[in-house]
């Protein structure tokens, strides 16, 4: 078996070049213009850190809610994220928020 070729003759040049550069040098007598790279949008941690949560100058929901005793932190989480994971839920997370309150309120 043929080894592969190290050096590539350009079709641009005429010189010996590397595979790469043979590619770049037929593409651009092509015409075809370089793929400049663009970074790709950041993925959301949709486990660890869903935006619904994150919203507040990079403190999470959770890190007031486990403050807080159970029912209490409930409530103030449904408040804190009403509408903001989907805006046709924020009346229910209201409601959610205002039933952990009265339970809340029940166990005085």
């Amino acid at each position: 078996m043929q080894e592969p070729k190290n050096e590539w003759r350009s079709p641009l040049t005429g010189d010996l070049v590397s595979y790469a550069e043979a590619e770049r040098h037929k593409h651009e007598l092509a015409g075809w213009a370089p793929v400049e790279h663009v970074p790709a949008e950041p993925v959301e941690d949709v486990v660890n850190h869903p935006s619904h949560y994150t919203q507040y100058n990079g403190f999470e929901v959770i890190e007031i809610t486990e403050q807080l005793d159970f029912l209490t932190g409930n409530a103030v989480k449904y408040l804190l994220r009403a509408g903001d994971k989907d805006k046709a839920t924020e009346e229910q997370d209201l409601r959610k928020a205002i039933w952990y309150i009265n339970r809340r309120i029940s166990n005085l």
